[in-house]
């Protein structure tokens, strides 16, 4: 193989800037919107390099592009790189600034649907893993990671819910779904009732799953993780899984929606078969719950609700 060949098939790295912008112990976070990529969880400024620009000179231009300032480069400190596999592998690099000039203001409402400034201990529970692992990461020092390689795989421990996390379930719940009420096959239920099992890492919370039993059968009614790819989904199924068994259930089962591609992946690979599809079930859970939206995830109009289920 020829030098030029060789070149044209190196291996090539994705890069991308992620902005810390800080405030009297606060840093601004951005809620992702329409974007088809942890939407509805929580983010920084952040960008991919273009290519023919410095990290800083990167950063500026996302700082303006998205929020509408204008940082100088000798105001933005680089405070961390990580080598991340998501979907990808790429470079992250992390950088902090508490100066600016202009009012932060939401440039792309089309991508992004909050702008917040949470307080640096006490962030919400659904910012997305490795931000919050950066963030984590500067403040103790920690310059470099490697992260999603596999090595944190075995690395979380499942318990029951305990009555004192009432509050927190409640506003895990509405972070990510709109409210601490949740609506399946026209039944309202409030999240801080339901029993479940969590996901922790000594004293973070990595995943929740709640669930119902009603006789001969168990209910999933949420399932959510903070941290993908790890196999926490997999082990919160199996824990309520057992669970129903040893309730003496005959059947479990669960309502997605029909948006929601990857859940209908990750079910059906795990055991469970598609059994019924509640056409326009949608619209009266919307008298339940206004909360829930017209457009769920990649543009898919939200109207049916999926039912799922797994003989025990």
């Amino acid at each position: 193989m020829d030098r030029a060949m060789a070149k044209s098939e190196r291996f090539k790295l994705p890069s991308a800037v992620h902005l810390f912008l800080l405030r009297q112990g606060q840093v601004l976070l951005l809620r992702r919107f329409n974007t088809g990529y942890e939407d509805g969880n929580y983010s920084v400024v952040a960008g991919h390099l273009d290519g023919g620009e410095t990290v800083r000179a990167a950063m500026i231009r996302e700082a303006r592009e998205e929020v509408g300032i204008e940082i100088a480069p000798a105001e933005l400190d680089v405070v961390g790189v990580m080598h991340r596999r998501s979907d990808d592998e790429r470079i992250d690099f992390f950088l902090a600034a508490t100066a600016w000039t202009g009012q932060v203001v939401n440039c792309e409402p089309q991508r992004c649907d909050e702008l917040r400034w949470a307080p640096l201990d006490d962030l919400p529970p659904n910012v997305i893993p490795y931000v919050r692992r950066a963030l984590q990461n500067w403040r103790r020092g920690i310059w470099f990671e490697d992260f999603g390689w596999g090595g944190e795989k075995a690395s979380f421990a499942l318990r029951p819910l305990e009555p004192a996390e009432r509050n927190w379930v409640g506003e895990f719940i509405a972070a990510r779904w709109g409210s601490p009420q949740l609506v399946t096959r026209g039944r309202v239920y409030d999240a801080r009732d339901l029993p479940g099992f969590v996901a922790v890492r000594g004293e973070e919370r990595l995943g929740l799953v709640l669930y119902r039993l009603d006789g001969a059968e168990c209910e999933i009614v949420s399932l959510d993780s903070a941290q993908p790819a790890l196999g926490i989904g997999t082990a919160l199924v199996a824990a309520v899984r057992e669970a129903a068994r040893r309730a003496g259930c005959r059947r479990l089962w669960l309502i997605t929606t029909n948006d929601n591609l990857r859940a209908l992946r990750f079910y059906q690979k795990r055991g469970f078969r598609l059994v019924a599809v509640h056409a326009d079930a949608l619209t009266v859970s919307r008298q339940l719950k206004p909360e829930i939206p017209a457009i769920g995830l990649d543009g898919i109009p939200l109207r049916d609700e999926i039912e799922l289920e797994m003989a025990l």
